[in-house]
């Protein structure tokens, strides 16, 4: 831009390198799930992130993307972890809905069965999410309202936002994210 006009900022690809090196070098996470909106950057970040876990060793579990206007997350999730098309896991439904009706007795014939009948498949250490602070606050209420838990949530320097642990609740100590620093003290 010109002699005196310096731009410093951290690349997409920056950004994800080393959230993955420290997820699984640092962090030894394997398994990782991608919860990405469908716009170009949501796209460009879940590509990216994708390819450098690959090329570490791990592996990539489960992946969903979802409209940039989305704010009822809940589908979104289901189809994540699983529960959304209860026909994929017909038999196991079908145990789990005898049981239920078991446990319920002469009941059972006027009640209709719970929403969570079907518990979450949660076969990753963590899910990378690349959007806003605030999507992400929506996503973690709808993961803990699926019984989604015990996992970290991976983002990018969006969410260097201030009421970040606010938003993401129960979450707010399995948060990872990378951003710059600037120190003003020289070394």
């Amino acid at each position: 831009v010109g002699t005196n006009v310096f731009r410093n900022s951290l690349t997409s690809e920056m950004q994800v390198r080393y959230l993955v090196k420290v997820a699984m070098e640092d962090l030894g996470m394997k398994k990782f799930a991608i919860l990405f909106s469908n716009d170009p950057y949501g796209v460009e970040f879940a590509n990216i992130f994708w390819d450098e876990v690959l090329a570490r060793g791990g592996s990539i579990t489960a992946v969903q993307n979802y409209s940039a206007k989305e704010t009822d997350f809940r589908d979104v999730i289901q189809r994540l972890v699983g529960t959304y098309y209860i026909e994929a896991r017909n038999d196991e439904y079908r145990v789990r809905l005898k049981d239920w009706a078991k446990a319920q007795g002469k009941a059972a014939a006027r009640m209709t069965p719970p929403d969570d009948l079907l518990p979450p498949l949660v076969d990753f250490d963590a899910i990378f999410i690349p959007d806003s602070a605030k999507s992400m606050g929506q996503i973690a209420a709808m993961l803990i309202y699926n019984n989604v838990k015990n996992v970290k949530l991976l983002g990018t320097n969006l969410w260097n936002t201030p009421g970040l642990e606010k938003r993401a609740g129960n979450f707010a100590n399995n948060l990872l994210f990378v951003n710059s620093f600037v120190s003003s003290v020289p070394n």
